[in-house]
């Protein structure tokens, strides 16, 4: 049966054969290769064809994957403007409507029609940010509007905002804000009073 390739497979055929042909020609057109070959017992030499076969693998698998790269991106060229923010945007709307529950990466990623980590290579690539980072962003300035809003106790406060555990509720905020929760809502009631 004869089939009709696409341009596509002739170019990667093309890539594989020059690839084959020119790794092929230096390895045994080499000054040092054959002399050092000879010296070898047929069972080094069985080795080291083994060796060059594991190197030609190697070799073929970083041409594929830097084709795929420019394959991706020449796809990613022709896509129409505003793709990739719709789907930021709709990351962002799905973590604002979900960030008092358990957010798994692959909730998000099932939602949007991505695996998790093409998800969060995503997210980083187009909004710079670690797709956790906004998710505890969001989440901790849930937790401000609450401390000044509310008269609800930091424990209260960590759980309603997303965070299952007070500690690590606790250990972010003092990270971010350089001071504790109870701190920060001392320092907000001590400035609206004076």
């Amino acid at each position: 049966m004869y089939t009709i390739k696409t341009n596509e497979e002739n170019a990667i055929e093309a890539v594989f054969n020059q690839f084959s042909l020119f790794h092929y020609l230096a390895l045994e057109n080499h000054k040092v290769y054959t002399p050092i070959c000879k010296l070898l017992s047929p069972e080094s030499q069985g080795k080291i064809k083994q060796l060059e076969e594991v190197l030609k693998i190697r070799e073929i698998t970083d041409v594929f994957s830097q084709l795929a790269d420019i394959i991706t991106e020449e796809i990613r060229k022709t896509r129409p403007e505003g793709v990739y923010e719709k789907r930021v945007e709709k990351i962002k709307v799905f973590v604002q409507e979900h960030y008092r529950e358990t957010i798994k990466i692959k909730m998000i990623g099932d939602h949007i029609g991505m695996s998790p980590n093409a998800l969060c290579n995503f997210f980083k690539k187009h909004t710079g940010q670690c797709l956790i980072s906004y998710i505890n962003e969001v989440r901790l300035e849930k937790s401000i509007s609450l401390l000044l809003g509310t008269n609800e106790s930091i424990t209260e406060i960590a759980y309603n905002s997303g965070f299952n555990s007070l500690n690590r509720y606790n250990n972010l905020f003092k990270r971010v804000k350089n001071i504790s929760p109870r701190e920060f809502r001392k320092r907000y009631e001590f400035d609206k009073v004076s």
